[in-house]
């Protein structure tokens, strides 16, 4: 196990010069020191060696090493790379299409390997590096190694906090971003014969399956047979992801590596064990070349390749030994490939099938020959493994670093997978063979496409029926980055054989059991908190953009009253106070279209579904509001108008009512009423434009409504307690002041308040 060893403390510097800063010399001047340590302790040891599988100064020598590794891939820019000019306003560039151009539903994506630069204020200056190029609309014209040049503002890619675009581009060694420049072709330049004739081969294959199947069957096809996942209906897409499903068409870790067992599989009932691993190699190479050869795709094939090591003397051992080299030499090639969701899927798939695949067939058959004899139970188990084992042991694997990155958790996937996988394998072989054909013979093609299609709509059809189950896929929110840590500690404790033979296995496995004790303490707790008491409860929270209002209502009803510019602060903020499973909200009401108020929400209402999205102000025009009611249309959510004076009961049977209120210049804000509690956020309102003797018991206020009126004004209304979102110092001293990330906690049975402040 000594290349385990290594490679993983290789991998563990790269993840720790990630986040610690120590200049490169250390780095560097550490690993050798350590080394030379460590090779000479080695020969000093020999023959009677006692320790570790290898000298902890060689292991410290990788950690070290692995760090070095990481900040020498850190970029330093200069006069001469393209992404030293970012920023620096309009400029005009010259270069080559790297690939073909990414057509997308609306728009269109170029990779350009830039040349020239010509600044707005200078001459023109050879550069070097690659641009992404974002275009309004489809352009058919453009071609792989075709000459452009283009006019337009040199940014850094985009990120907010669903995705960065920036982390995910660099991993590429794309540092440069230009939206909907001029583009003028200067014909065709110099390319690559083979990936020329690839693309070539991918785009007739694609125009075909376009002209033979309908959707969105094709879209299917076209993603599981070329990978080109520009098709799918929005629908069709989240269904995908609500069952777990999704690996199906995405040419991931996760896929690949299902498809080389299915390939080690199939050529090892053919041939001997040396042939079938090296015809399995090429079958995943040809289909990474036929699915155009992208990175994500290589270190998915590179992974899936690792699993065979492992299967071909067929030790697990060996199998994790291939497997951790792998990563780290990729991860040599590539430092930043360890923060990739893709390389991590890629590995924590590999990873099931090399610990759990062999051992899982195994209790299968074995649970299978005594209640229908060994041939029976063989025939049954073969397809059992094939479909339903592997999956499940590479689904077991990825599920903690899903979790971390999709933030989402499919409840069906254990019912979607099992009745999807086994029609799979069958739609890519005869879906291969009818591609193949309709490349020479169309006709031929569309024949033996037929029962391709009848497969492909039964995948999706399905796929739809079980992705429209209420709840079926539960949004987390914000995963902290231990949690995935945790996962795997408490996975490994539990299922990994030899553990309680090992002093450290005979410890582990019952802090392991204390663990689960306090996290099912924790969710137990956390399911109390959040179910109804007979109280009514808000949560003002001091977000930007806010402050933003979680009301629950006696009878368990969840209102959220407004939003925020932060998903992940406002998600998190609901998480700690909404069920841990199956939280949503019962309703969304928005008294505030400004921008901040507004950004966050769209990815907030993915994660906590509402149902029903209700405005009290006209919505302005704004690329937020655009998101917001794209994402609402998609997942099917009404969006109606609160009228001014209107009343919503939160909660019929108690009688909690909300009341809009308006003003002028299309300002709004809100009252809650039960028995003798009110609650006023006047929002943009100013205190002369609020009815008449209101008194409330409980003020909300923020930098805009001490922008309407002084703080005298506001005393005056007569609130019991004043809580106010500010940085400003000249307020009264028996306000509540909350501060970026607070929460003022409400409690009440409609007479008497009790507060709290908690983050």
């Amino acid at each position: 196990m000594p290349l385990l060893w290594l490679s993983a403390a290789f991998l563990l510097g790269i993840a720790l010069a990630s986040v610690v800063s120590v200049p490169l010399p250390v780095w560097l001047a550490g690993g050798m020191l350590t080394f030379a340590g460590g090779l000479a302790e080695w020969r000093a040891r020999r023959g009677r060696w006692s320790g570790p599988p290898v000298p902890c100064l060689l292991i410290a020598a990788a950690l070290l090493l692995g760090g070095a590794r990481c900040q020498s891939a850190v970029p330093r820019f200069t006069s001469a790379d393209l992404a030293f000019y970012n920023g620096i306003g309009p400029v005009r560039l010259s270069g080559t299409l790297a690939a073909p151009p990414d057509r997308r539903d609306g728009s269109t994506l170029l990779r350009v390997r830039v040349e020239r630069l010509v600044p707005e204020w200078g001459a023109a200056r050879p550069v070097r590096g690659m641009a992404l190029v974002r275009l309004s609309g489809t352009q058919d014209q453009l071609a792989y190694g075709e000459r452009v040049t283009m006019a337009g503002w040199l940014e850094a890619p985009p990120e907010d906090e669903s995705f960065s675009y920036r982390d995910y581009l660099a991993r590429q060694g794309i540092y440069s971003y230009l939206e909907d420049p001029a583009v003028e072709s200067r014909g065709m330049g110099p390319r690559s014969p083979l990936w020329a004739a690839v693309y070539g081969l991918r785009e007739r294959g694609y125009r075909w399956i376009l002209d033979t199947f309908s959707q969105p069957e094709a879209a299917l096809m076209a993603g599981v047979l070329l990978g080109l996942e520009r098709d799918f209906p929005p629908e069709l897409e989240q269904a995908f992801r609500d069952t777990g499903t999704a690996h199906i068409v995405a040419i991931s870790g996760a896929n690949l590596s299902v498809v080389t067992a299915l390939f080690l599989l199939l050529f090892g009932r053919l041939l001997p064990r040396g042939p079938a691993a090296l015809a399995s190699l090429a079958a995943v190479v040809f289909y990474t070349l036929l699915v155009g050869g992208q990175p994500p795709v290589v270190r998915a094939a590179v992974m899936g390749a690792a699993a065979m090591g492992g299967s071909l003397i067929g030790r697990r051992g060996s199998g994790l030994n291939s497997l951790g080299f792998c990563a780290a030499l990729m991860c040599l090639f590539s430092p930043h490939l360890l923060r990739d969701a893709s390389f991590q899927l890629s590995f924590s798939a590999t990873l099931g099938l090399v610990l759990y695949g062999e051992r899982l067939e195994r209790r299968v058959t074995a649970w299978l020959q005594p209640r229908m004899g060994e041939g029976r139970a063989a025939r049954l188990a073969a397809p059992l493994n094939e479909y339903l084992m592997l999956t499940l042991a590479a689904q077991i694997t990825t599920l903690p670093v899903t979790l971390y990155h999709f933030q989402r958790l499919s409840l069906t996937t254990l019912i979607a997978n099992p009745l999807v996988l086994p029609a799979q394998p069958l739609l890519m072989i005869l879906g291969g063979l009818a591609l193949l054909a309709g490349w020479v013979l169309p006709g031929l093609g569309a024949l033996l496409g037929l029962p391709v299609w009848t497969l492909a709509a039964y995948t999706t059809r399905l796929v739809l029926l079980l992705g429209s189950i209420p709840s079926g896929a539960v949004s987390l929110g914000p995963v902290p980055g231990w949690l995935p840590w945790l996962l795997y500690a408490l996975l490994f404790a539990f299922t990994l054989p030899g553990r309680a033979r090992t002093p450290a296995g005979g410890v582990l496995r019952p802090a392991a059991l204390v663990v689960v004790l306090l996290l099912g303490s924790g969710l137990g707790w956390r399911s109390m908190r959040a179910a109804p008491d007979g109280q009514l409860h808000l949560s003002v929270m001091a977000l930007d953009g806010g402050p933003a209002v979680l009301a629950r209502a006696p009878g368990g009803q969840v209102i959220l009253l407004g939003g925020s510019a932060s998903a992940n602060a406002l998600s998190g903020a609901l998480g700690q106070r909404l069920p841990p499973v199956g939280a949503h909200l019962d309703a969304v009401v928005l008294f505030d279209g400004g921008e901040k108020a507004l950004r966050g929400l769209p990815l907030t209402l993915e994660r906590f579904p509402p149902e029903q999205v209700l405005w009290a102000v006209e919505p302005p025009q704004r690329a937020s509001v655009d998101r917001l009611r794209a994402k609402l249309h998609q997942s099917g959510v009404p969006l109606e108008r609160f009228h001014p004076a209107q009343e919503m009961l939160l909660d019929p049977a108690a009688g909690v009512r909300l009341v809009a209120l308006t003003g002028a210049g299309g300002q709004a804000g809100w009252l809650l009423e039960w028995k003798s509690l009110r609650v006023l956020n006047p929002g943009g309102l100013p205190p002369g434009d609020l009815p008449e003797n209101l008194r409330p018991g409980l003020l909300i206020l923020n930098d805009g409504s001490l922008e309407k009126g002084s703080p005298e004004a506001w005393a005056a209304l007569g609130a019991q307690v004043t809580a106010v979102a500010s940085q400003g110092l000249d307020l009264p001293v028996d306000w509540v002041r909350l501060t970026p990330g607070q929460v003022l906690e409400v409690s009440s049975d409609g007479e008497v308040m009790r507060l709290s402040i908690s983050r």
